[in-house]
């Protein structure tokens, strides 16, 4: 008994280049899409990608860009990590401890399901409108994952 020959090899070429090219290709599709719908539908509110692209060229020449970049990341930073400091020790606590389980299951499930674009007026109200509010929206996302793959 011989070994089966092993299978081919794929050319590298072809396929690092579809890799590459069709995915630039519906991007560049999405932009004209996105291009010429603003123009047809005559709109003032929605802006083309050329003029997103200067007014973030804007931003960078007045030093704001960066700004806002570092702020962004600021409230993700403290949400997501705040929310791996209280589920991950929940979560072992839950999976150790069925008494625990049993006790705080049907709180969560209760809190789960609920989107976290729906907790933004109650974040608003308990925060203001100051980094808490995201910070919450965020660690609440992060606890409670959407389950929708």
């Amino acid at each position: 008994m011989s070994d089966p020959a092993p299978p081919p090899v794929a050319r590298r070429g072809g396929f690092a280049s579809a890799q590459f090219i069709l995915p630039g290709i519906v991007g560049i599709v999405f932009l004209v899409a996105w291009h010429f719908a603003v123009k047809i539908s005559g709109s003032d509110i929605f802006p083309t990608p050329l003029q997103v692209w200067s007014g973030l060229g804007e931003l960078a020449q007045q030093g704001l860009l960066l700004k806002y970049i570092v702020a962004s990341l600021f409230r993700v930073s403290w949400g997501f990590g705040l929310a791996v400091l209280v589920g991950v020790p929940l979560g072992l606590v839950l999976g150790w401890f069925k008494p625990a389980f049993l006790a705080l299951n049907p709180f969560i499930q209760i809190l789960r399901p609920i989107s976290p674009i729906a907790w933004i007026p109650v974040a608003i109200l308990w925060f203001g409108v100051k980094d808490t509010a995201p910070v919450f929206l965020i660690f609440l996302a992060s606890v409670f994952p959407s389950s929708t793959l």
